[in-house]
């Protein structure tokens, strides 16, 4: 199911006056890329154990807030360093058996929020699953404005394929008369290049049906094909350049740049797509 990186998503679970909430945005991104704030260490760790069961790609922002009963914590580490400072500067140390004497130094004695009243694992599950559904919506919206860039780059190459029809028809005659005015074999020979190479893009124009339709293929399937349809838009772009190049007819690169500013707009959009 063709999903985008972009969505956002909220879940709060209660109990009593104790709550726990999470607000949960994604946007566009190359790999997946946690950013967790807020809540305990242990909170941020499941919730980014949650996340990445969940996503593969997208830049996701976690907010947790955590309302729970408090209960004091000792700072190990910050107690190791008290008494590392202490023998290091030759200081008496404050009685052993004095256990507030140590606790009562600053930074050492601290509360924290419990969590473990909540259930977490089914909560988290919960927001991920809001944030999923969030993000198909949007590639849902995505995948309808695409659908309609891919109609409108077939019906602005219809026009440049009649347009060169008639060039066609047009340029025998043409090419005759400045065939017969033209004596030398080297100055034959170039006439012949461009007739049959330099203006003829009828294998040009045979790939760009080609990738329009593997394109519609990868849209209509069910799987999330950014970087599928990267590929094939930067195909797209090389064919139209590759007409440019060849054809001066004003009527055709009208309708080439704006195949070009269709094609440059589906690639953005398929890069928001997982």
């Amino acid at each position: 199911m063709l999903e985008s990186m972009t969505g956002s998503a909220s879940a709060r679970l209660s109990r009593g006056q104790d709550f726990i909430s999470i607000t949960l945005r994604s946007t566009n991104s190359r790999g997946l890329d946690l950013i967790i704030s807020g809540g305990p260490p242990d909170l941020q760790k499941q919730t980014g154990e949650a996340l990445r069961r969940f996503f593969q790609r997208g830049r996701i922002e976690a907010s947790i807030e955590l309302h729970g009963s408090e209960i004091p914590d000792i700072d190990v580490r910050q107690l190791s360093r008290y008494k590392k400072a202490i023998r290091e500067a030759g200081l008496p140390a404050p009685d052993g058996l004095a256990t507030m004497s140590w606790l009562g130094l600053p930074g050492v004695l601290r509360s924290r929020k419990e969590s473990k009243q909540f259930a977490l694992q089914p909560f988290l599950e919960r927001a991920c699953l809001l944030l999923r559904k969030s993000r198909i919506r949007e590639g849902r919206q995505l995948l309808g404005l695409m659908q309609k860039r891919i109609l409108e780059l077939g019906r602005l190459k219809k026009k440049v394929v009649q347009r060169y029809r008639f060039l066609r028809a047009k340029e025998p005659e043409r090419w005759q008369k400045l065939w017969e005015k033209t004596a030398s074999a080297d100055d034959r020979r170039e006439i012949f290049e461009q007739w049959f190479e330099k203006q003829n893009i009828q294998e040009e124009l045979d790939r760009l049906d080609l990738h329009l339709k593997e394109i519609a293929n990868l849209l209509a399937g069910q799987k999330a094909p950014g970087r599928e349809l990267d590929f094939f838009f930067q195909e797209l772009l090389r064919e139209l350049n590759t007409i440019t190049a060849k054809l001066k007819d004003f009527t055709i690169r009208r309708q080439l740049v704006r195949m070009k500013a269709v094609t440059d707009e589906l690639k953005e959009q398929a890069r928001n797509l997982c």
